[in-house]
């Protein structure tokens, strides 16, 4: 186990478990039903390791002012027909080639932020743009959602934007 002393990094290689708790950044890595409750985020993996982090799009402000947020759900990316040498995925004997296979999964968050009650959800195609909203339920200075990479509208998203306008 390791952790930096502001607290800011967490590492239990036993777990296959990260944290970064930042305000402008705040994240969880690990298996599957990892969870971590940070300074403005909560976040469980569902289906699937990966990893779960908010970022502020907004150099002045954290996550808990930031009218602009990016929420990133990461899980395993694989060219197609990539081959390797055994289940562990540690050493390639065929990188393939695209198009790259995005493993579907599921997490939940809880962010936050001073501006909640107005704050959409939209799930983002690789270039940044909007591709359509995803609905948020709104509690007391924060919102929440659950969201299933697998049943998304035109395939799986990787990145999400959640912002007033």
């Amino acid at each position: 186990v390791f952790e930096s002393s502001t607290g800011e990094l967490y590492i239990d290689t036993d777990r296959n478990y990260m944290t970064v708790n930042t305000p402008r950044y705040q994240g969880v890595c690990g298996e599957e039903k990892a969870r971590a409750g940070l300074r403005d985020v909560s976040v469980e993996l569902l289906k699937t390791r990966g990893i779960v982090s908010v970022a502020s799009l907004q150099k002045e402000k954290g996550i808990a002012g930031a009218d602009r947020l990016l929420l990133v759900y990461a899980t395993n990316a694989l060219n197609t027909g990539m081959v390797f040498t055994a289940e562990d995925m540690r050493t390639v004997t065929n990188l393939g080639k695209t198009p790259i296979l995005v493993e579907t999964g599921s997490f939940g968050f809880r962010l936050r932020n001073g501006n909640a009650g107005d704050l959409k959800l939209y799930a983002l195609n690789t270039d940044g743009s909007r591709r359509f909203e995803i609905p948020l339920e709104k509690e007391n200075g924060a919102v929440r959602a659950v969201i299933d990479t697998g049943t998304l509208k035109g395939g799986p998203s990787v990145y999400f934007e959640l912002a007033v306008k």
